[in-house]
């Protein structure tokens, strides 16, 4: 059986801009509107490629497929007196314990420093507490509140390149009121404190490819990689006094509970939702607990990123300057044919390989200086 290998070669001039360095600033997100986009999760976890850090890295995921159906981010357009420059909310889902699950709208700005969030918003939200006091006229209740942070969190620090790092520390209070005839409480108002301490670091970029949610497989997407860790603690008041640890236990809580969050998100220009994003279990990030991939405006695949790099084959040297070069071939026998594509996806020469213990030599004489795949 005859077996071709197609070597797409790339001149000095595009070979020189692959290489370039991504940077995301303010005007990246010029052209972004606030709507529904559109995510999905990698059920398998296995599944997962490895992720390497560091700069014109090539992340390949066009082998896995995320789970339908879709679900929705909603980015809603507008304004709040209490976050000056913010211009639109997205919803945050976050449980507090005992099956409690809460809503609340995160604000955003895409200020000329960075892109934020200064806050959130949060409407009335009411929970009988009967299953977990076993009395059924105690209650929890969340009232209309604005949670202006003590610092806005910064998500991406403006100019946002490989190496660049910030940190935010930012306090956050959430206010409610609490009825527990057990312990005297009617009504009582009560707040959680979380401090957070955040430290991002941007520690790489490429080119992502990946699934939409009709399988098919994108172009490649520039994209810079950052690293989040973030330390958070909490601390719950009532009636101005820490909440006894009894009653806090019955929500699973304690009092100075400390949570830690890591993830890497791969950010693109255009587009405030990461093209992917992951949260790992453990401090070296080795250990995915969830995989979301953004489902909309991928990159429209041609015939140079429809070529798929096996790393069986390599090429030497590469660069080529001499219009000739060696290929190392997965089989040390057999019959092979290679062609040779331009950046136009265009056959420029083709041939018979002499293969010789996994090794050939490509010698067409007219081939192109620059860097082969």
């Amino acid at each position: 059986m005859k077996k071709t290998l197609t070597l797409l070669g790339l001149g000095l001039l595009t070979a020189t801009a692959v290489q370039a360095q991504i940077t995301i600033n303010q005007s990246s997100f010029a052209g972004w509107s606030a709507g529904t986009d559109s995510v999905r999760y990698l059920t398998n976890l296995t599944a997962l490629p490895a992720l390497p850090q560091g700069p014109n890295q090539t992340w390949d995921l066009s082998s896995i497929n995320f789970s339908a159906p879709n679900a929705a981010l909603d980015y809603n357009a507008g304004t709040n007196a209490a976050f000056p420059g913010a211009s639109f909310s997205s919803e945050l889902f976050f449980s507090i314990g005992a099956g409690i699950d809460l809503t609340s709208n995160i604000w955003w700005n895409n200020a000329a420093t960075s892109l934020q969030q200064p806050g959130e918003t949060m409407i009335r939200q009411a929970y009988g507490l009967g299953a977990v006091t076993m009395t059924n006229t105690d209650s929890l209740v969340f009232p209309n509140q604005i949670n202006l942070y003590s610092t806005p969190r910064t998500v991406l620090q403006y100019p946002a390149t490989f190496g660049t790092n910030w940190a935010t520390n930012y306090v956050s209070e959430t206010d409610f009121q609490l009825t527990v005839a057990a312990f005297g409480l009617n009504q009582a108002p009560g707040s959680r404190i979380s401090y957070n301490q955040e430290v991002d670091t941007v520690i790489g970029w490429g080119k992502m490819r990946l699934k939409n949610a009709a399988g098919t497989i994108s172009g490649y997407m520039d994209v810079i990689q950052v690293k989040t860790h973030v330390n958070s603690i909490d601390s719950f008041y009532i009636n101005g006094s820490p909440a006894p640890a009894t009653m806090l236990s019955a929500f699973g809580l304690t009092q100075g509970m400390e949570t830690d969050y890591f993830s890497v998100a791969y950010y693109r220009v255009g587009e405030i939702t990461p093209l992917l994003e992951v949260y790992y279990n453990n401090s070296n990030y080795t250990s995915p607990s969830s995989v979301m991939a953004h489902m909309l405006r991928h990159a429209t695949p041609n015939a140079i990123l429809d070529v798929n790099i096996d790393a069986a084959i390599s090429t030497f040297p590469n660069p080529v300057t001499t219009g000739m070069f060696q290929v190392t071939l997965p089989e040390s026998t057999g019959s092979w044919t290679y062609e040779l594509l331009n950046t136009l996806g265009q056959v420029t020469a083709s041939g018979s390989l002499e293969v010789n213990g996994k090794q050939a030599v490509v010698a067409t004489g007219g081939a192109a200086s620059g860097t082969y795949y």
